[in-house]
């Protein structure tokens, strides 16, 4: 007697806080449109509570369809605030190119609109098999803050290494540890054999150009050895068969500094960091969850870091407490640059005059959100 193949079942998963308990069958021939439309196969919500992430869902935000020769694949629906994939479940997360598919592989999870509390893991299972847990807990990446154009491995997550790019380049493999002369910077990938390069990062004229010498994935896609490219802040490199490990390339200077006095709006104290806690909530991999304190008093401006990782500096230096900040002064949130701009000094308006203010305005046309969570606000005159 034959043997009968095994059949599989294709399945996403809810892995995000909004999306916990969800379960859908993929489906051959039943395209699956997620989003915050009730008419869409997948409809995303907050649940009994409101919930401010939400209105970052697009009403048809991304659609999942079967391709019968190479199977499941992905396309963001030209959301206002994207889709990203974590390749194998594993940070960080890579943004789609709206309108382009991508093909989905198992434990693969999709971020919706650049946070993890929507996101669905994507499983390809044995018929009757149980739901696995998800790969990752938590999707958030964490990097390491740096002023200077760096590569950063990150393992599961979490940057483990940072080698800062200078004249000597930087070798991506692992190199033979007794080879103390050579000129250029290693940046060690666990499990490979000695003297194993998979490319260069080298400068050219103020540029970082990668040399790719063994197969390699920018931004998803695959670049053939032998090839150049010019990196650009926020690129990721990944090894094809090893999705828990990945490089992220930084360029701090291509980040415009920050008005402080948008942060501010009229107030005289803030709490800034990724937690939901915070008055001033800033998601960004290299802020803590609570991160610093920025307030007014007696005409002077002070910031105080909360004891984080990657740190806060005013004018370039570290501080480990509190500081003053002066007219003009710059100052960095892990690697987010920000301004001590003179509105931060305004004087108060004085009573019986008007000025408006709009806190945290959505606008939505023709079916997309075209503003999200704007603040602006007009003084007198």
């Amino acid at each position: 007697m034959g043997t009968t193949s095994q059949q599989v079942e294709y399945r996403l998963v809810g892995v995000g806080r909004w999306t916990k308990g969800l379960k859908h069958l993929l489906k051959p021939g039943d395209p699956v449109v997620i989003g915050r439309h009730s008419a869409c196969s997948i409809v995303l919500t907050s649940g009994p509570n409101p919930n401010s992430d939400l209105d970052a869902i697009s009403r048809q935000h991304a659609v999942i369809e079967e391709d019968p020769k190479q199977g499941w694949r992905i396309r963001d629906n030209g959301s206002v605030n994207g889709t990203a994939l974590l390749r194998g479940g594993f940070p960080p997360a890579m943004k789609l190119s709206a309108g382009v598919y991508e093909q989905l592989q198992d434990s693969d999870v999709i971020e919706f609109a650049e946070t993890d509390q929507f996101s669905l893991e994507y499983q390809v299972i044995s018929t009757g098999e149980e739901i696995r847990n998800p790969t990752v807990e938590s999707h958030t990446h964490k990097l390491i803050a740096s002023n200077s154009l760096c590569l950063q491995l990150v393992y599961k997550g979490a940057a483990r290494q940072v080698a800062e790019l200078d004249e000597r380049g930087i070798s991506i493999g692992r190199g033979n540890p007794q080879a103390k002369s050579s000129p250029e910077i290693w940046l060690e990938i666990p499990g490979l054999e000695e003297n194993h390069c998979y490319g260069t990062v080298a400068l050219e004229n103020g540029a970082a150009v990668l040399h790719c010498e063994d197969s390699l994935l920018l931004n998803l896609k695959t670049i053939r050895p032998g090839k150049k490219v010019t990196l650009t802040d926020g690129d990721l490199l990944t090894i094809e068969d090893r999705p828990e490990l990945s490089l992220i390339f930084l360029d701090p200077k291509t980040i415009r500094p920050r008005n402080l006095s948008d942060l501010l709006a009229g107030t005289d104290r803030i709490t800034v960091g990724t937690s939901e806690q915070n008055s001033c909530r800033v998601i960004h991999p290299s802020l803590s969850r609570e991160h610093a304190i920025i307030w007014r008093e007696g005409g002077k401006l002070f910031i105080q870091d909360l004891h984080t990782t990657n740190g806060t500096t005013v004018n370039g230096q570290r501080i480990q407490d509190a500081a003053t900040l002066n007219p003009g002064a710059t100052f960095s949130l892990g690697r987010l640059p920000f301004l001590a701009d003179p509105d931060c000094w305004a004087a108060t308006v004085a009573p019986g005059t008007v000025d408006v203010r709009f806190v945290k305005v959505s606008v939505e046309i023709a079916g997309k959100l075209r503003l999200r969570g704007v603040s602006f606000s007009a003084g007198q005159r």
